[in-house]
């Protein structure tokens, strides 16, 4: 039977420790679980969670002398416990990923005893003990889920942070369990051959939009971490194409309508729908159509619409003026009655844009989120020629690289000069967070760009908001005008 956690997570996270040196007396105790054989099991061979915990992983707690030493201790045990391939068991665990790290460092950041604080930490693993016990026994129960006791209440302890607010694990493992009950079995996958022609065409033509998405995400998502761009985070991407798969294609969809039942009619059964959708999507002129066609759907989805003028009220003087003012008065009145349901439709029509855009830019602490000015940079990078932005970037980091190893006192001199540098923006973020950030030469090429834009950073701020949106947040951090 698959059993609930990835064996190898005990194997990797033992020896993430022996290598990151946190804990002096481990060898011994990796060792004994070098083999997955030397492992604790049950009786029926699976893994022993209540062994491993009170057996391998409590006790290397003993071995801790400082609080950085327990946060990064914590963190590896998450990264490894943790480390499911199915994205969904994932986002159902963040809540206790997330509460234990938040818990961690507010028991970190008490001034009290640190063997209180061993002794909080120690709760906490025994909480997770008890959550990957019942998570164990619900998969030897099978697919269908039986009633799970609720665990018991965690040991009574001083509230946790400077506002007091106290994370209590073993609620927050109860209330993902509760969660998972309510959740509905997953969809079934999609078999293409039970479509008709039409659906077929429209389930292929999905894939191969993806699929360009995925590839332009592919190119430039080399950075990970909290301050990472959206635009860089492979958990945005993810979070970006389940949106656009609901919103955006069915229109592209309906924009391409024509285009599309033109090419099933050439099918004649000569040619399966997909060989002929891939065939579709090589022509230059039909990627053009379709790069048109993604500018109208993204348009109609990510852009709120101008309402229309209000009608103005007809005035004619004199006996004129007297002899139309009751049929004046009147059209007058059916002018503003179709105004009036204009501007309702076009009111409904902008809310659901500010609901799409809420859901792309909604915050997430795995990546910097986009903000409603970076819209317009996600509806262009599905067209964008990433290929020629990493040549670009290349060149930028390779400009930057040589000037450090000559001379790097004078980065921001060298840089200033770079012919380039007024044209480029997304590229310079890019170079910055792939080569730079968080490693040697970060804080000395922040200063160099700081440099070059001192003057229009003291001077007009807001000109270079426009200008350099991505450089002026992401690396800057200008405060948006």
């Amino acid at each position: 039977m698959r059993e609930h956690f990835l064996y190898s997570a005990i194997y990797s996270f033992t020896f993430y420790l022996l290598e990151s040196c946190l804990l002096k007396s481990m060898s011994e105790t990796a060792q004994k679980i070098e083999k997955r054989a030397d492992w604790p099991r049950t009786a029926d061979g699976e893994i022993c969670w209540q062994q491993v915990f009170d057996g391998l992983i409590i006790p290397l707690l003993d071995d801790i002398k400082t609080t950085d030493a327990f946060i990064q201790f914590i963190e590896l045990i998450i990264d490894e416990l943790f480390c499911y391939q199915d994205e969904e068991r994932r986002e159902k665990d963040a809540k206790i990923r997330n509460g234990v790290r938040s818990t961690v460092g507010k028991i970190c950041e008490k001034n009290q005893n640190f063997n209180q604080k061993r002794a909080d930490i120690k709760k906490i693993l025994e909480n997770l003990r008890d959550h990957n016990i019942r998570a164990a026994e619900r998969a030897a129960n099978g697919k269908v889920k039986k009633a799970v006791p609720p665990l018991p209440p965690a040991p009574p302890q001083p509230q946790l942070g400077e506002q007091g607010e106290e994370v209590n694990l073993a609620s927050i493992v109860e209330g993902v369990i509760a969660e998972e009950k309510k959740q509905p079995p997953p969809p079934k996958p999609v078999d293409p051959e039970t479509l008709t022609p039409e659906e077929q065409m429209k389930y292929y033509f999905e894939k191969e939009i993806i699929k360009i998405w995925e590839t332009q995400f592919r190119k430039i998502n080399k950075s990970a971490g909290p301050d990472t761009p959206f635009f860089m985070s492979q958990d945005f991407k993810a979070h970006f194409l389940e949106i656009i798969k609901a919103q955006v294609i069915p229109q592209l969809q309906k924009n391409c309508e024509t285009i599309l039942n033109n090419q099933l009619n050439k099918q004649n059964g000569e040619m399966n729908t997909a060989d002929l959708m891939q065939s579709f999507m090589a022509s230059i002129d039909n990627q053009k159509a379709i790069g048109h066609s993604w500018d109208a759907a993204w348009k109609e989805v990510a852009e709120k619409k101008p309402l229309p003028r209000e009608p103005e009220k007809e005035e004619v003087e004199g006996v004129k003026g007297l002899m139309g003012k009751g049929r004046r008065a009147k059209k007058h009145e059916e002018e503003m009655t179709a105004w009036g349901g204009a501007c309702a439709r076009i009111e409904e029509e902008n809310k659901k844009v500010d609901d799409f855009i809420k859901s792309i830019c909604k915050e997430n602490d795995k990546y910097q989120s986009p903000r409603e000015q970076d819209m317009h940079l996600l509806g262009e990078l599905f067209k964008m020629d990433i290929d020629g932005i990493k040549k670009e970037v290349s060149a930028l980091q390779q400009l930057i690289k040589q000037t450090m190893n000559n001379n790097e006192d004078r980065l921001g001199e060298v840089l200033a000069k770079y012919r380039k540098l007024n044209q480029l923006d997304f590229e310079i973020v890019l170079a910055y967070f792939q080569a730079y950030k968080g490693k040697q030469g970060d804080e000395k090429l922040k200063a160099a760009i700081t440099h070059v834009y001192r003057r229009q950073i003291k001077k007009n701020p807001n000109a270079l908001h426009k200008a350099k949106p991505l450089l002026s947040h992401f690396i800057l951090q200008l405060n948006q005008p």
